[in-house]
């Protein structure tokens, strides 16, 4: 099979599962563009993480899964079947992030300051997925209010409260990683 079809040359791809052909610059592929650059973060991330944090490397992976079933829903949203083998984003996935938060927080130090990304490549790559992540947020409640949905699908509710929680996930992960260095958290100011 060859990578290349010569139908994206006009600048239109593949929206939807569904076939449907729109502009590259369509907020649909923003989102697929932001979900997969957060997806090769993560992979840079596992790949950096210290022996420490080696009960992360399931947890990331387990994330980057659920970032491929995001973009399903999202290819499959407004028409389009979601093949079985991209299970929605249920409830427990969302509580699953939560627990992380939780349980990641309890061993941090109270935070009384503002981060500033930078000291040290761990954190700051942590740092570049959660505004990754919050851009494929942005985009996708976009996404939303173009399509004057006032009425969002469940799964794709799902998908914008999933991706708000990770976005915290990474913000409690980068100082975990200064945590796991050893590092203090540089910041400026009082929150």
């Amino acid at each position: 099979m060859k990578i290349y079809t010569r139908k994206g040359d006009d600048g239109k791809t593949i929206g939807s599962l569904g076939g449907e052909r729109v502009p590259k610059s369509h907020v649909r592929i923003d989102i697929f563009g932001n979900i997969d650059e957060l997806s090769s973060a993560l992979g840079m991330l596992r790949t950096l993480l210290p022996k420490e944090g080696a009960g992360l490397h399931d947890e990331i992976a387990g994330i980057q899964s659920h970032l491929q079933q995001a973009s399903a829903l999202v290819a499959a949203w407004q028409g389009s079947v979601v093949p079985e083998k991209f299970k929605e984003i249920g409830e427990e996935d969302i509580r699953t992030l939560e627990n992380a938060i939780d349980r990641i927080e309890e061993k941090l130090p109270d935070l009384d300051h503002f981060i500033i990304p930078g000291d040290h490549p761990l954190p700051s790559l942590v740092h570049v997925a959660r505004t990754v992540c919050r851009r494929a947020e942005r985009d996708l409640i976009r996404l939303s209010y173009e399509g004057k949905e006032e009425n969002l699908p469940k799964q794709i509710e799902r998908v914008i409260i999933y991706l708000n929680r990770l976005s915290d996930y990474f913000f409690v992960l980068g100082r975990y990683c200064h945590y796991l260095l050893g590092q203090p958290e540089e910041g400026r100011g009082k929150k």
